[in-house]
């Protein structure tokens, strides 16, 4: 592993760790400040609107002034407004706060893959970078949960010193390429008018979409769900970690068995066993039994953004595909601004109510899935 890989799989892992480690006490902090469940899903749809908005065009900044760049400009925001959440003294304050770091993400995120997109090894680049931000994603929950148990702020105080370290591996890499192609802009919006005129394209967008509301839903009710059962955050992020644990340990093995079988049953048949899982949440009262249903969704949600990521690559013309797989990525992207404030809406007549309606939405996504022309 030479030191660009090096520094970019480090980067990965602090940067997920950043993200995840305030996962499980995040709506416990923001409730403690006595809002409405109304109020907990503007506030994340507030903060998934921004980078989610944002990240359509960062990918194009970062290519004309600098990935590098544009990754430290994010990273500094990011953190820094981790520090402010951490020290907020009223909802207002946290909110705004919050937005600053979706104003962040929205900056490294495309950038970093647009830094492990230029190394020369693209392939072992992207499965570093893979791996270690699931390595993140494993660990900062239950960081996060035991630092929880300390104050429901000091999981951000984390959150900022990891992203301190992700500047200083971030220094360390050497953009390899830059430089934007003329007329680049316009073979996206010709790609993205070309690819919503195929089926095979917009049935994977919408199961994926559909897919994705139940994870972010997932990752909002969880720990409100826990609570109300009488589980310690140390118990909640431990149970949570089981979804990135499953996803990491899970992938590669599907990945071989999907090449042996019908793509569209095994998307299907996912869909189906994550409405299950969501079910098992409903009625689980145990950190052991969220757990467990947790790592169902692990391996069925994740397969289904995995493999239907991997055939819209496989649908999409050769010079096109990174275009396509964009455009995918940003359409089923607007179920994080979309789905919290449903999720607050149906909290409100019952903390785990909203499993319930992401059982319907896996269900509705497993119907859509079906459909998708295996040609």
């Amino acid at each position: 592993m030479d030191v660009p890989e090096l520094s970019l799989t480090v980067l990965a892992f602090l940067t997920s760790l950043s993200l995840a480690v305030v996962s499980p006490v995040l709506p416990l902090y923001v409730e403690s400040f006595g809002v409405s469940y109304e109020a907990l899903g503007l506030f994340f749809s507030a903060y998934s609107l921004t980078w989610s908005l944002l990240q359509l065009y960062t990918g194009y900044l970062s290519d004309r002034y600098g990935r590098r760049r544009l990754a430290l400009i994010g990273l500094a925001v990011y953190s820094l407004s981790a520090l402010g959440c951490a020290q907020a003294r009223d909802f207002t304050q946290l909110f705004l706060f919050r937005i600053v770091q979706g104003v962040g993400l929205g900056l490294f995120g495309p950038a970093l893959l647009g830094l492990v997109a230029g190394l020369r090894r693209q392939e072992r680049a992207f499965a570093l970078y893979r791996t270690a931000q699931g390595a993140g994603g494993v660990i900062g929950p239950i960081v996060g949960g035991y630092l929880g148990h300390i104050g429901l702020s000091m999981p951000f105080l984390l959150s900022a010193a990891a992203g301190g370290l992700a500047i200083a591996a971030t220094c360390l890499i050497r953009e390899e390429t830059s430089g934007r192609e003329p007329g680049e802009h316009t073979g996206f919006l010709t790609a993205l008018r070309t690819a919503l005129s195929r089926p095979g394209f917009l049935f994977l967008c919408g199961g994926a979409f559909l897919a994705e509301m139940g994870y972010v839903a997932r990752g909002i009710v969880v720990p409100l769900a826990g609570q109300k059962a009488g589980l310690t955050t140390e118990q909640i992020g431990l149970a949570m970690s089981a979804y990135p644990l499953a996803f990491v340990l899970s992938q590669v093995p599907i990945g071989v068995l999907i090449e042996r079988t019908r793509r569209k049953l095994v998307l299907a048949g996912c869909a189906l066993a994550a409405a299950l899982g969501f079910l098992s949440l409903f009625v689980a009262t145990s950190a052991w039994g969220m757990a467990l249903a947790m790592g169902v969704l692990g391996l069925t949600l994740g397969t289904i953004f995995v493999q239907s990521a991997a055939w819209i690559a496989k649908l999409a013309p050769p010079e096109r595909k990174s275009l396509y797989l964009a455009s995918f990525d940003a359409l089923i992207d607007l179920s994080f601004p979309a789905t919290p404030v449903l999720v607050g809406l149906l909290a409100g007549l019952g903390v785990r109510v909203p499993f319930l309606f992401c059982a319907l939405l896996l269900l509705t996504s497993a119907c859509v899935l079906s459909r998708v022309p295996e040609g």
